[in-house]
């Protein structure tokens, strides 16, 4: 008698594994997406002029995190060592950029440039040589000097001054002025 074995080789399925590969796909995609929005969630500092708005906007929304990042490292590193927290350094950079106005809600608006012109090479040195004793210090290439206005609530206008560095591709804020107009 031939036994003939019909029907019990049975072919294995293919599917689970294609099930499995494009779940893996999916993940993949899934956890690339998330990696780069948590990498590029941060302020725009590509350049100067959008630091500036960001940092203001950051002050006039009290958001600490936002304008800690757009200011220098090295100047953050000096601030908290006078203070303890980062909601402490914001509190003591927000009262010396808002010095003459106590601690006055402000919701700043229509941010206007007057002017930007590029400090000299000696400033830039000084610059680089003063904030290298601070950790988060990074290599300064330019240092920009801004000049703007903007206004509160439509009511009134405050002139504001910046010295933006550019260090690592970023610019960052290294110091920041602002008063009422006259």
């Amino acid at each position: 008698m031939n036994c003939t074995n019909y029907g019990n080789d049975k072919k294995k399925s293919k599917a689970p594994w294609i099930v499995l590969g494009v779940s893996l796909f999916l993940l993949i995609v899934i956890v690339s997406v998330v990696i780069v929005l948590i990498v590029t969630s941060g302020p725009d500092q590509s350049n100067p002029d959008t630091v500036c708005e960001e940092f203001i906007q950051a002050i006039s929304e009290n958001d600490c995190d936002t304008a800690l990042e757009l200011l220098y490292p090295a100047v953050v590193s000096q601030i908290q060592q006078k203070t303890i927290t980062p909601e402490a350094a914001y509190a003591y950079i927000r009262n010396e950029i808002l010095e003459d106005l106590g601690d006055v809600d402000l919701t700043f608006s229509n941010v206007e440039f007057v002017s930007i012109k590029a400090l000299s090479d000696r400033k830039i040195i000084e610059a680089r040589q003063e904030s290298s004793a601070y950790s988060g210090y990074i290599y300064i290439t330019t240092i920009l000097s801004i000049e703007g206005t903007c206004m509160n609530d439509g009511l009134r206008i405050f002139n504001w001054k910046a010295e933006v560095a550019l260090a690592d591709g970023k610019y960052y804020i290294g110091n920041f002025t602002m008063e009422l107009a006259d």
